[in-house]
């Protein structure tokens, strides 16, 4: 039987017992967030800027493991690994939207 003091315990103590395993869980995905790496292609232009400097920015919110850049010479190739899944990411410089409705893409500046 529990005194009036233990009843009064339970619940703060269920509360701090899923705290903890909410805190574990989040440690244990922000540990391997930093295990996971991101494989990148880009043409070559791109490889240098504007790349650098959206790795650099993305490091600060999101720190990933290795990075690994690869040069494709040409906006197709970088399509058709990134379509492919052969990368995680691809980057292309174009004047007007890569028509290719099966692979997303997003504006990442101008040059």
């Amino acid at each position: 039987m529990l005194t009036e003091a233990g009843t009064a315990l339970i619940e703060p103590a269920r509360t701090a017992v899923r705290s903890l395993e909410t805190a574990c869980a989040d440690i244990a995905a922000e540990h391997e967030l930093r295990e996971v790496g991101l494989d990148i292609e880009a043409m070559p232009s791109q490889s240098v800027e504007p790349l650098t400097t959206m790795i650099r920015a993305s490091s600060t919110r999101c720190p990933l493991g290795a990075v690994n850049i690869r040069t494709a010479f040409t906006s197709r190739d970088v399509v058709d690994m990134a379509h492919t899944g052969a990368t995680g990411l691809g980057l292309i410089a174009a004047s007007k939207p890569f028509a290719d409705k099966d692979v997303l893409f997003h504006a990442a500046g101008e040059q």
